[in-house]
């Protein structure tokens, strides 16, 4: 796992930082000198507006982008050749999926924000801001989240080499949430993740065809009746701009 700090200030994260991520539109977008302070780090970049067509993050959540807005911004990552990741609190995280599910676009990674100090990564998520400046020593003005290793970077870039455990976390994530429970075991999960190639061009088909499946039809027809339509959204309390109203 690696831990990763994400901040509306570039400036207020510790420079040895080995994981940031900022922003790259919107009120807080970081400067390009806020980038190059972790030129050796990895990164995720992230959109609050649906209608940007950079980064490898879409924050979902008020001020930012609609959990129905999310698939549109998906596909058109996709399209430029990014896996997406969508951030997204827990307490929404439902709405969103059901997006995905309502307009048959396969999920895409998740970055689950739920500020309870416990790094632990949910199931069908890739990472999990745990954090914020409230529950960290010293109230330092950054948020702290656990990102599976496997993930680090700044979104695959799909015609580049995809490793086998991106093709089984690819594979698994379908299963959990297309279908709402793990893959039966460890051969069935190796199976599917064999089907994807290696550059990672053809891993929609392969989400598409776990998720379409008569089971998949049945768990999202089971996710209609359970889950609201009207999106929950909490409010993200940026530290920046808590420091603004103090």
């Amino acid at each position: 796992m690696t831990t990763m700090y994400d901040s509306t200030n570039p400036f207020d994260i510790p420079q040895t930082a080995e994981m940031v991520a900022g922003y790259i539109d919107g009120v807080y977008v970081w400067p390009p000198a806020g980038w190059a302070r972790f030129a050796g780090a990895k990164q995720w970049r992230i959109a609050v507006s649906p209608f940007t067509n950079a980064g490898n993050v879409l924050d979902v959540e008020a001020g930012a982008a609609a959990p129905s807005q999310a698939p549109g911004w998906v596909t058109m990552r996709r399209a430029a050749g990014i896996a997406p990741i969508i951030y997204v609190q827990a307490s929404s995280w439902a709405s969103v999926r059901l997006a995905f599910a309502a307009q048959r676009v396969p999920e895409p990674f998740y970055w689950i924000a739920s500020y309870d100090g416990d790094p632990t990564i949910p199931a069908g998520a890739i990472a999990k801001q745990y954090a914020d400046q409230a529950l960290i020593a010293g109230h330092p003005h950054y948020d702290l989240s656990n990102v599976d290793a496997n993930f680090g970077g700044g979104g695959s870039q799909i015609g580049e080499e995809v490793t086998h455990s991106e093709k089984r976390a690819w594979s698994r994530l379908a299963y959990v949430a297309g279908l709402g429970r793990e893959p039966e075991s460890d051969a069935v999960l190796e199976d599917w993740a064999s089907k994807i190639a290696d550059d990672g061009s053809n891993v929609d088909s392969v989400i598409a065809s776990i998720i379409d499946s008569p089971e998949g039809v049945k768990h999202l027809a089971s996710v209609r009746a359970l889950t609201s339509a009207t999106p929950v959204l909490v409010p993200h309390k940026h530290p920046a701009s808590e420091a603004v109203a103090d």
